[in-house]
């Protein structure tokens, strides 16, 4: 009898150095949670996306893909899908899943990813149908061009969120010049002003939370932003001296713009709240149009400083202002590619106001755009960068 006891003694022992305490998880404890992945849209991520779980180290997965995590305990769990394409969207980035012992949980992730201009050439071509003007969209050699629908007036000074998602743009439609917002597809058009003086001019602030404008709705042509709703007014200027197209730093602190306060046309750059104003330009010919290159550097103008309106770039001080497009023509309207090494302009140096662009160090400007059908070709903005 004593001597099966001792036996039974040693038989616990073993099991419990084997490790079967009952205190831990058996493998009948754990299970699994497999993650589905589908996208839609026009502009999807080509370069998948991360999920984890827990917080743990992330596992890559297809745009349209299936992921599995084995050996979890049982009980809730939160899946979380990161590195999302900027024009994408989920419904819940971070679902809870509970798993089941011995079973296996399924969770799904739908991504939306709309159409987004990246690397995009935007533009106002008047098609000579009384309209004045429609959106247009093409590739940066100047291929690929595409209407975008808006409104039925004349549209113009459009300007492409950092997304590449929405397009901020003034349409006189009516008799009236306002503010509107679209889909990059042409869907979701949005007024976002209504007031009886002219809004136009308008850009994005890089975060897409605030939007940049010139109204005459106070008497005066002066600079304001708003929410991207079209709410929260706000009035940044105050001048005798016209203030005119605004252009937000791409780091978001300050705008630069167009103004006659000091009784010639001049370029100024403020704190986004109307304050710390300062001269960038001082020249007795006309500086405007300044538009800032994508890193901050520098900014790009018309002038005709020289006897005819040409482009130039300085720094965002002012200083080292370098030829960068001389011509007997009118040029004008400086736009600058995303990576920083090319200008987009207009010009009417073939006769007809058409885009050309020009190597951001200067050089041979090249022809974008040759519609005759068009009666003229209004640069307006680039995409962001392809992702």
């Amino acid at each position: 009898m004593l001597r099966t006891r001792f036996a039974l003694l040693l038989a616990c022992a073993a099991l419990l150095a084997c490790g079967d305490d009952p205190s831990d998880p058996s493998m009948d404890e754990l299970g699994s949670i497999r993650v589905l992945i589908t996208t839609t849209g026009d502009t999807p991520d080509q370069n998948g996306y991360a999920v984890s779980l827990d917080g743990g180290a992330a596992r890559t997965v297809a745009v349209d893909g299936t992921v599995e995590f084995s050996d979890v305990d049982a009980g809730s769990h939160t899946v979380e899908i990161r590195d999302l394409q900027v024009n994408c969207s989920v419904d819940e980035p971070a679902p809870s899943v509970t798993v089941t012992p011995g079973a296996t949980a399924e969770t799904r992730f739908d991504v939306t990813c709309p159409l987004a201009l990246f690397d995009q050439i935007v533009f106002t071509a008047d098609p000579g149908l009384g309209t004045g003007g429609d959106l247009h969209r093409m590739n940066p050699d100047g291929s690929g061009v595409v209407r975008i629908p808006s409104t039925d007036g004349a549209d113009a000074f459009a300007a492409v969120s950092r997304d590449g998602t929405r397009i901020v743009f003034s349409a006189l439609v009516s008799g009236n010049e306002d503010v509107y917002v679209v889909g990059a597809d042409g869907t979701g058009l949005t007024r976002l002003t209504t007031d009886a003086g002219r809004d136009r001019e308008p850009t994005w602030s890089p975060d897409g939370a605030r939007i940049a404008f010139v109204s005459e709705r106070d008497g005066n042509q002066e600079i304001y932003t708003m929410a991207a709703d079209g709410t929260d007014l706000r009035r940044l200027t105050n001048e005798p001296g016209f203030d005119s197209q605004p252009s937000w730093s791409p780091a978001g602190t300050r705008i630069a713009f167009t103004s006659e306060r000091d009784g010639d046309t001049e370029i100024y750059s403020m704190a986004t709240d109307g304050s710390d104003v300062v001269a960038l330009t001082d020249d007795p010919a006309v500086d405007a149009q300044a538009a800032w290159s994508w890193d901050g550097t520098r900014i790009a103008f018309t002038s005709n400083r020289n006897g005819t309106f040409d482009l130039f770039t300085m720094n965002i001080d002012g200083g080292n202002v370098q030829p960068l497009v001389a011509d007997a023509s009118f040029d004008r309207s400086p736009v600058w590619s995303p990576d920083g090494s090319a200008v987009v302009f207009m010009s009417d140096r073939d006769g007809n106001f058409e885009l050309y662009r020009v190597p951001a160090s200067g050089g041979d400007a090249v022809r974008l755009t040759d519609r005759p059908e068009f009666n003229q070709v209004w640069v307006q903005g680039w995409g962001p960068p392809p992702p």
